[in-house]
């Protein structure tokens, strides 16, 4: 699995993202000349809160009309569909046929002539959560993360836009779970 996800004992899983982004971290000892500041790239890997869990269907007499794609899917292969629907939710979010966010249909594996059926839960109790937050480097004009290209901080300008020679770097909480979830801190750099 990816990003150190691990079904649980019940046959399910709790959906992990991957969080790549620069840090930034201060030290002040005596200020101003007295400050040390770093950076460092990291991936953070943070619980989704999303508990999903497969179900096959066992009653040897159902059948579902495997060519109305409103009620089901055709597959090759289960396990290569839940590979690729746990990676399409973990990065850029899974749309489904009817725009809900997770596949809610019958997913019929052809090879193996089996119904399966997926439960989605959001912010499971199954999951943990962290809620700590995690604090990424940003760009001041685009509000993107850092990409690690030119410079991490911005130069103030007065109101003449000359340099002032302070410089700032712009840092956005990150972390979904997060009570502080993308607010924004201004950090004076250090000189």
């Amino acid at each position: 699995m990816i990003n150190g996800m691990t079904g649980d004992t019940n046959g399910g899983l709790c959906l992990i993202k991957a969080y790549p982004h620069y840090t930034y971290d201060q030290t002040n000892l005596n200020c101003p000349t007295g400050c040390t500041d770093s950076t460092g790239y990291t991936t953070t890997y943070l619980p989704m809160g999303i508990y999903i869990k497969p179900y096959i269907n066992t009653n040897a007499n159902y059948s579902i009309n495997v060519l109305d794609e409103s009620i089901s899917i055709v597959v090759d292969t289960i396990s290569g569909f839940t590979e690729s629907y746990i990676t399409d939710l973990i990065t850029t979010g899974y749309t489904s046929y009817d725009g809900s966010g997770f596949e809610n249909r019958v997913i019929y594996d052809d090879t193996l002539n089996k119904f399966f059926y997926f439960d989605n839960q959001i912010n499971s109790s199954a999951c943990q959560l962290l809620t700590d937050p995690i604090w990424a480097i940003i760009s001041h004009t685009t509000n993107e993360l850092y990409n690690g290209v030119g410079d991490y901080w911005y130069n103030e300008l007065n109101d003449c836009g000359d340099l002032t020679g302070n410089k700032y770097v712009y840092l956005n909480d990150i972390n979904p779970g997060s009570g502080t979830y993308g607010q924004e801190q201004i950090i004076l750099k250090c000189i």
